[in-house]
């Protein structure tokens, strides 16, 4: 994929910060959202991990390539599962360049969702 210019960039930015600025509802704006990040990083997919307190658990309804339509597939882990639980427990940002030679790599994500990532970065 092509580097963006700057003045594309800038572009890009704006039409975001417009479209935020146009809804309220959650799903829509995180959907934004990761599409950006998705973009910006020149990355195959995103994923919106949210924390549910009660159950512990980290679970997502907003992620590329998990659902159909208008019928979000939702997927859940534990907090302290995977990459995004460490993310998520330590608030520091991990940077994996090898999904499958870190330990921490939750492979039963892969089988649900039937992605085969390389390199994942996880921001709290």
């Amino acid at each position: 994929m092509a580097r963006r210019t700057e003045a594309e960039r800038t572009a890009k930015l704006l039409e975001l910060s417009r479209r935020l600025a146009g809804t309220g509802d959650l799903q829509s704006i995180l959907s934004l959202v990761i599409d950006a990040l998705r973009d910006l990083l020149d990355a195959d997919r995103a994923t919106v991990f949210e924390f549910d307190e009660k159950a512990q658990e980290l679970f997502t309804q907003v992620a590329h390539g998990i659902g159909a339509g208008d019928a979000p597939k939702v997927i859940r882990i534990p907090m302290s599962a995977g990459i995004a639980g460490a993310a998520a427990t330590s608030r520091r940002i991990v940077n994996i360049t090898d999904a499958y030679a870190d330990a921490r790599f939750n492979r039963a994500l892969e089988q649900k969702t039937g992605y085969r990532p390389r390199t994942i970065l996880a921001i709290p």
